[in-house]
């Protein structure tokens, strides 16, 4: 296929001979009623041209444009709506035989989550990076998964960057990013799988608080006495955080964990899950403090779980927010107290 003229007449008789399975493709993929089929035979028409003037000037030419493009319209399909800016699991892309990794070597924003089965189709990437205060689950599952996985899976659901630009900016190689990014989506699909609740909450992502009185559910148990304390002193300085942004604030913590810690010695979620569900029944909505090993903890998942059954508004709120915000001198009024939890300003 020397000629543009060739390159264009094997476009037009490619869509014309496989439109229908081309709308098939668009019926179960894409959101019918938002896109124009034509617009999407278009879209294909030009990644096949594009494709094989690339790869007629390459050494390794494409032998059998109709089986290798046959094979790649259902990829086509979904990458059209992942670039509109609908989240889809994208069908892994046809490896061909001797020729080039493609899904490697093309670097695209998205992550294959056909690879793994365990996860969920996450929220589509706002187009632009998430205002300071706006909080949410989604942050809080992706700062579970560790320090370098966490900030990786930000910059590419999240901010939706490149690969190749996201390992610039961390200053790590490529290869390096991609194998943290696989093993935290994996990781994501086993939290979810324990905590289906979650990818309830990342599907339908929950109302914050707006005002009010809130309950401040975070993680406590644990072996180590002193990840206890630690814990506790965050809950005092996430009370004080939101107090400050306008919300009565209930930490039962501040009251169940001195208590248990001098006279029982039984911290569990099991012998204080009556008295702090009845605390958060008296509440007009939760807010979650995910500090380290909030995903895991039984109590906070529970909390959860009875204001969802009950339709309470649940708000997010950043521990490192609260860090900076407490520390001498940085300003404890900054802000609204819809901003504090993820929500906005009804004013």
């Amino acid at each position: 296929m020397p000629g543009r003229s060739k390159y264009d007449s094997f476009v037009q008789f490619f869509l014309k001979r496989y439109k229908n399975v081309i709308l098939k493709y668009v019926s179960d993929i894409i959101v019918p009623s938002r896109f124009d089929p034509e617009d999407v035979l278009q879209y294909i028409g030009a990644k096949i041209l594009d494709r094989l003037k690339e790869r007629d000037k390459s050494p390794d030419p494409i032998r059998s444009p109709v089986k290798y493009f046959r094979r790649n319209l259902k990829f086509y399909c979904a990458e059209y709506r992942r670039l509109m800016g609908y989240p889809v699991a994208f069908p892994t892309r046809p490896y061909e035989p001797g020729g080039p990794d493609e899904r490697d070597a093309m670097e695209r924003t998205y992550v294959y989550l056909s690879n793994y089965p365990d996860a969920v189709d996450l929220p589509a990437p706002p187009e632009q990076e998430p205002e300071s205060g706006k909080y949410t689950i989604l942050n809080a599952v992706l700062d579970s998964m560790g320090s370098l996985t966490s900030e990786i899976l930000r910059m590419t659901i999240i901010q939706d960057l490149d690969r190749r630009v996201a390992a610039e900016v961390l200053g790590i190689p490529t290869i390096r990013l991609t194998a943290a990014l696989k093993q935290g989506m994996r990781r994501i699909g086993e939290l979810l799988k324990k905590r289906p609740l979650f990818a309830e909450l990342l599907k339908n992502p929950p109302k914050p608080p707006e005002s009010g009185t809130v309950y401040l559910a975070a993680p406590y148990t644990h072996p180590s006495q002193k990840v206890r304390e630690e814990r506790l002193n965050a809950t005092y300085d996430a009370t004080y955080y939101l107090v400050t942004k306008g919300f009565t604030v209930i930490n039962p913590l501040a009251i169940t964990a001195p208590v248990a810690e001098r006279y029982c010695s039984d911290v569990t979620w099991q012998t204080w899950s009556g008295y702090s569900i009845d605390l958060l029944s008296r509440c007009d909505g939760i807010v979650v403090l995910p500090l380290s090993g909030w995903a895991a903890s039984v109590g906070v998942y529970e909390e959860l779980n009875y204001a969802v059954e009950n339709s309470m508004p649940i708000g997010f709120v950043d521990p490192a927010e609260v860090k900076a915000l407490v520390t001498p001198g940085s300003g404890l009024n900054d802000g609204s107290p819809q901003d504090a939890v993820g929500g906005r300003d009804p004013s």
